[in-house]
């Protein structure tokens, strides 16, 4: 009789992570520079509260079917030179992976069917999602607002050129 043993790929899933972790810290920098002083969207206040919403789910509790309830149990934490980034303990995480793989899964994800999924990723897409949203999200609720501030604008330089003219 023959014996098949299936083991999760670990170093699969670290790596899906690390990768998760860098895109994480490339939105935070490109976030943060757009609304410094010097940014292309200086001091908008919305584009930081969403960048503050999504950092919030990366430091909440997930309420879910396994041990792991927050990031930094298993080795994601802010890290310590830029508080608004993240890290990853690769010794921590691989051991988190080896105790109990399914409780890493619920932490992250429950699967993002429904609302009552709780992983922290099902949160962040959820947060994502709304940003996104083409009818009432950040993007599309920006647009629509610019397009308004530029259709006033050229509305007040034509007839501001036709004052003119008359002269």
């Amino acid at each position: 009789r023959s014996k098949l043993d299936i083991n999760p790929d670990y170093n699969k899933v670290k790596e899906s992570l690390k990768t998760f972790v860098n895109a994480y810290n490339d939105v935070v920098t490109a976030t943060k520079s757009a609304v410094a002083a010097d940014g292309n969207m200086a001091h908008d206040s919305s584009l930081s509260s969403i960048l503050s919403t999504i950092k919030s789910v990366t430091t909440m509790t997930s309420e879910n079917d396994g041990v792991y309830s927050v990031l930094s149990q298993i080795g994601i934490t802010t890290s310590k030179s830029d508080p608004s980034k993240l890290e990853i303990d690769d010794d921590k995480l691989t051991k988190a992976l080896e105790k109990d793989f399914g409780s890493v899964k619920f932490l992250l994800s429950d699967g993002y069917v429904n609302e009552e999924d709780n992983g922290i990723f099902d949160k962040l897409l959820k947060n994502v999602d709304n940003v996104l949203d083409t009818e009432r999200g950040y993007f599309t609720t920006k647009t629509q607002s610019l397009d308004s501030q530029i259709k006033l604008l050229n509305s007040r330089i034509d007839r501001a050129n036709t004052q003119l003219s008359k002269y």
